[in-house]
């Protein structure tokens, strides 16, 4: 190895990864790295040596006066951020003439952000980027007591890079003219609507086609990591504007546990007795003390 990083003027990483289970305290690391310094021959002794062609810059003389070796600590939400960091530690080469040849990372922060927490749960049985819209809508009628039959428009802003998807689309889940029509007179948008055409029902036939869909270049900022909409509905009252940036369902307004459960009533109600249902509901609620997961297996099976 000497020889190698005489020639090269650099070294090769060898990495050793330490998984702590728990929260991490700087002053046990500090105190576990100070005794690895002290048993490792390698940087307690070895490293007093002047290399064949010089000091090093992290070579130390008497033991009193050894160096520490720099640490590096940072938060990582997620594992594949721990993995790119480390791989980045591994490849990163080392110039032993400026550089220590010992360095520590510490990664803390794992096992403290779940990513089951960050589902969207859709409320609504239509393309999620009329969401936002929905709720806008719904809202405003909830609020200022707008009946379908008031509404003379409805216009619906949505990032320009994205508005088109949801654009009179032949598709009915993903056309907003269709979907906002029919919420504003149901309250709601199942997939009963999806399957069948609700515009054989005059009002909502007339009423979708007085839905406006514009791109709105400045909702591009935060899109596509957000669907931000403003809806805007008019009606002989005046107007009411909504400006919905996290719709129902999303991780930062979930959807209570009720109506999470009455979701998967409503859509399970044709293959499921109630009781089975229930069964369900109750063992995934408790899945993190669960003993058998072959439990939810079995309820989950057609022969069960």
């Amino acid at each position: 190895m000497q020889a190698l990083w005489k020639r090269e003027g650099v070294s090769n990483n060898t990495l050793m990864v330490i998984e702590y289970e728990g929260s991490i305290e700087p002053e046990r690391i500090e105190r576990a790295l100070a005794r690895f310094l002290d048993v490792c021959p390698w940087p307690a002794a070895r490293l007093r040596r002047p290399f064949p062609w010089g000091a090093l810059h992290w070579a130390a003389g008497a033991r009193a006066m050894r160096q520490t070796p720099p640490v590096r600590r940072q938060r990582l939400g997620a594992p594949e951020a721990l993995h790119a960091e480390l791989e980045a530690e591994l490849n990163a080469p080392i110039d032993p003439r400026r550089e220590p040849p010992l360095r520590f990372a510490i990664f803390d922060g794992l096992g403290e952000q779940f990513k089951v927490m960050e589902l969207y749960f859709k409320q609504y049985a239509c393309c999620a980027f009329i969401h936002p819209g929905l709720d806008g809508l719904l809202a405003i009628q909830a609020a200022e007591g707008v009946r379908p039959g008031e509404i003379r428009r409805i216009t619906l802003r949505f990032p320009a890079s994205g508005y088109k998807i949801i654009d009179d689309n032949p598709l009915r889940s993903h056309c907003a003219q269709y979907v906002l029509a029919l919420a504003a007179h149901k309250g709601a948008v199942d997939f009963y609507d999806i399957l069948h055409d609700q515009r054989s029902d005059p009002s909502i036939r007339s009423l979708s086609e007085r839905v406006q869909v514009i791109g709105d270049a400045d909702l591009d900022r935060t899109y596509p990591s957000l669907y931000r909409s403003v809806v805007e509905v008019d009606t002989a009252r005046g107007k009411h504007v909504r400006d919905i940036v996290h719709p129902r369902g999303s991780p930062e307004s979930p959807l209570a546990r009720d109506e999470l459960r009455a979701k998967f009533s409503r859509l399970t109600s044709e293959v499921l007795s109630a009781r089975r249902r229930d069964e369900i509901a109750q063992a995934v609620e408790g899945l993190e003390v669960i003993g058998d997961i072959g439990i939810l297996s079995r309820l989950l099976s057609r022969s069960a």
